[in-house]
C-alpha cells in the first residue's frame, strides 16, 4: 500500500488474503410449505480475477510481513 490511499505499484507484487472475517463455511436453510431445506457452502480457497488473468491459492494466505515476503 502507498501512501495509506490502498493503491499498489504496477509490476510489483502484491499481497491479498482474506481477513479472519472471511467465513469458511456458510448454512443456509429455506421452508416452502411443508418442505425444509439445508444447503451448506464450504470455502476451500480463494480465487482473484484480475482483467489480465488469474490467480487461485488453497486456503486463505497469508498476510504480508517482512519475514514472510520471501
Amino acid at each position: 500500500m502507498y501512501g495509506g490511499v490502498g493503491a499498489t505499484f504496477v509490476g510489483m507484487d502484491t499481497w491479498v488474503w482474506a481477513t479472519g472475517d472471511t467465513p469458511k463455511e456458510v448454512t443456509v436453510t429455506a421452508t416452502a410449505g411443508s418442505t425444509t431445506a439445508t444447503i451448506t457452502a464450504a470455502a476451500s480457497m480463494l480465487t482473484l480475477q484480475p482483467k489480465d488473468g488469474t490467480a487461485t491459492c488453497t486456503g486463505f494466505g497469508i498476510p504480508w510481513s517482512e519475514e514472510n515476503d520471501a
